[in-house]
């Protein structure tokens, strides 16, 4: 069968780990004799379509700016829309230019509005408008536009078109961007939206699920309560629109697709979706004998892997091997990921300030080669992730290396951390009890021992890159004969 699968990005070009978790996916697919599959990703690091093949897969780079802050001068392939934009996020180079580059823009944006898709009626569209820029008049700081979903930026009818003209008995639509798009283009194929992110649950352009009060599990708007009262009903109004597209979108999909069972709760009472839940390949360590000997592991090594970002939680995992060094463990902590350069600067104080800037090591983004070598290094991985992780893969990825993991009970981490037997779940509220538990496994030889070893059979028993793929080709060939 001829599988087409459409990607908000597509490996090398990583953000997060659900890039990786796809590359995975497609990697085992192609040793599949039965199936030829073919990827169109949307790419902000291509300037026009590339085409490559590796193996069996076609791979198909259509150009998106996404983050138009960082578009290039020489990038403008679409005219004065784009000039304006670009103008108007540089005052100081614009000049006395700057303020009618950003009315322009704006009323610009407002009329392309109502020619782009959408499951609006013409008087929703007009109290949206009207809402969106009340938002932005009585709150400058305020960025939460239209621009979160809806494409008019951006030229996007050459990916509709590519979609469009696609041969295929199957699409696979990789996250909320591809399900988006696919929606807009009014293709007809067998289709599968798989979610790996709260998008589809939280409104908010940028879905954190956590605010001052705490960790939201459902949408009660609580999150507006840190805005302005004067902007409140129409911010509300734009998340309104904003989750009815997102939910029209994604029951366009005649199968939905989730990776843990804490996302498919999230879909069924939220979105009221009933998806099947297909984990992620683990996928980082195939061929087991390269695995670390137990008895060669660095002891004293806790790893971290995630973005240097506040949800992840790296200050926190700063404040674990503090204590740990306190107590008299000659630990060292190893961050591997990138952030925003302001919070990378913060944690590197914080370990200054905390004098243990010697046992705080910041590796930066990690290939697959190079991270494999991390995890070979280490004897505890954590994730001390403040918001719930949909799924979470660095659990997985330490556990296919033997390492256990502390993690706090929340999210996907529940399907994948097995509580005292690969590592320990522990309350998010309660720090102290993370700190001790890592502790106790940098320590307690026969603890480490016992689940280290449960560690490497659970990634084998339930994340199979056999078993996981099967089950995405028995969905795939489900729909196309379904659709023939």
């Amino acid at each position: 069968m001829k599988l087409l699968i459409v990607a908000d990005r597509y490996y090398p070009d990583v953000v997060g780990g659900g890039e990786i978790s796809l590359y995975h996916l497609v990697e085992q697919l192609r040793k599949t004799d039965s199936i030829d599959v073919s990827v169109i990703a949307q790419s902000e690091e291509v300037e026009e379509n590339t085409t490559e093949h590796y193996g069996k897969v076609k791979v198909e780079r259509i150009p998106v700016k996404y983050n138009i802050t960082e578009m290039r001068p020489n990038y403008m392939k679409f005219g004065l829309t784009e000039r304006l934009h670009l103008w108007s996020y540089d005052e100081e180079k614009v000049g006395p230019l700057y303020p009618l580059a950003r009315k322009l823009l704006t009323i610009k944006q407002y009329i392309y509005y109502f020619f782009t898709k959408t499951n609006s009626t013409f008087i929703a569209k007009i109290s949206l408008l009207i809402s969106n820029f009340l938002s932005r008049r009585l709150s400058r700081e305020n960025v939460e536009y239209l621009e979160a979903d809806y494409p008019y930026l951006e030229n996007m009818e050459p990916l509709y078109d590519r979609i469009r003209k696609s041969v295929c008995d199957a699409v696979h639509l990789d996250n909320t961007r591809s399900i988006l798009r696919y929606y807009e283009s009014n293709a007809r194929f067998a289709s599968v939206g798989v979610v790996r992110d709260l998008k589809f649950f939280c409104p908010r352009r940028n879905v954190i699920a956590h605010t001052t009060e705490g960790i939201c599990t459902e949408c009660n708007y609580r999150c507006l309560k840190e805005l302005p009262w004067t902007i409140r009903p129409f911010i509300k109004r734009v998340f309104d629109e904003n989750r009815s597209y997102r939910r029209e979108a994604l029951k366009n999909c005649e199968k939905v697709v989730c990776t843990s069972i804490f996302l498919k709760g999230i879909l069924k009472k939220q979105v009221g979706v009933d998806a099947t839940v297909i984990p992620n390949i683990a996928g980082i360590e195939d061929d087991r004998s390269k695995v670390v000997k137990t008895e060669a592991r660095d002891k004293k090594v806790v790893l971290f892997v995630g973005m240097l970002q506040y949800n992840k939680g790296p200050d926190i995992a700063i404040d674990v091997i503090d204590k740990i060094l306190k107590d008299g463990v000659q630990a060292r902590l190893l961050l591997a990921g990138r952030g925003p350069e302001y919070f990378t600067k913060n944690l590197e104080k914080k370990a200054r300030d905390l004098g243990i800037e010697d046992s705080v090591e910041f590796l930066g983004f990690l290939n697959l080669d190079e991270l494999k070598e991390a995890y070979g290094r280490a004897r505890v991985a954590i994730t001390p992730s403040r918001w719930p992780e949909p799924f979470g893969r660095v659990p997985i990825e330490a556990m296919s290396f033997s390492v256990p993991v502390v993690a706090f009970r929340l999210g996907g981490f529940v399907d994948t951390v097995l509580d005292n037997e690969t590592g320990f779940l522990v309350d998010p509220t309660d720090t102290e009890s993370f700190y001790k538990r890592v502790k106790e496994l940098l320590v307690n030889d026969r603890l480490w021992k016992r689940m280290s070893k449960k560690s490497l059979e659970s990634v084998g028993e339930r994340f199979s890159p056999d078993d996981i793929a099967n089950s995405f080709l028995k969905l795939y060939t489900g729909l196309s004969k379904e659709g023939t």
